[in-house]
């Protein structure tokens, strides 16, 4: 599976330009960031959940909407996501899940936006978007609570993807620190907390 910014670099002029159609064109400049995993952790190990911020060097950071929209080029207003009900979906589900499993993989996503450059490209790309970058998982597949986002292509703009993003990383590092094996989410945000600060503590543990 390439990584999120190489698939974004592969998309078709036409694929780019239903992106930019559906309200999420910053993510046409994904940078690519190294994520330095020992870094993450020790971030998420320093998450003070009294002061719910990150204790840098004796002070509290917090990660912000706006760095999220900073360094993602996620939209960062509109409605917050709601998960929803599988059954609402069923014939949606059963157009994108994979059809050697009863998953949405990340596989079959490829697989249906390859060479796809008509609207129905939009669907499999940002229930890949929201598995790969927005909600990072170890999974293979994106969970089916996601697909209630794509029902409407017409209002994809108006979900709230950038506190989304936050969330779900938020989320991962409580349970985290609270004993969880794997830190998921958009881990990049980790290692760019307030840059003034962050610079001064990558230089502390490394």
């Amino acid at each position: 599976m390439p990584p999120y910014e190489e698939f974004i670099n592969g998309l078709n002029t036409q694929q780019r330009m239903y992106i930019q159609l559906i309200g999420l064109g910053g993510l046409l400049k994904t940078p690519s960031i190294k994520i330095r995993r020992v870094l993450c952790l020790a971030i998420a190990n320093s998450y003070d959940a009294e002061q719910d911020a990150f204790i840098i060097n004796g002070r509290p950071c917090r990660i912000t909407l706006e760095d999220v929209a900073h360094i993602t080029g996620m939209p960062c207003h509109g409605k917050k996501h709601v998960p929803s009900n599988l059954d609402d979906n069923m014939e949606l589900w059963k157009k994108l899940k994979d059809r050697n499993d009863t998953k949405i993989t990340f596989k079959g996503l490829l697989a249906k936006m390859k060479g796809d450059s008509t609207p129905n490209f939009v669907r499999p790309f940002v229930l890949y978007t929201i598995g790969k970058y927005v909600c990072r998982t170890k999974e293979e597949y994106v969970d089916n609570k996601y697909i209630g986002i794509v029902r409407n292509v017409e209002t994809i703009k108006g979900t709230n993807l950038g506190q989304l993003t936050l969330d779900y990383l938020m989320d991962s590092v409580k349970n985290f620190v609270n004993g969880e094996a794997i830190l998921e989410g958009n881990l990049p945000l980790l290692q760019v907390i307030r840059s003034s600060t962050i610079i001064t503590y990558l230089t502390y543990i490394t």
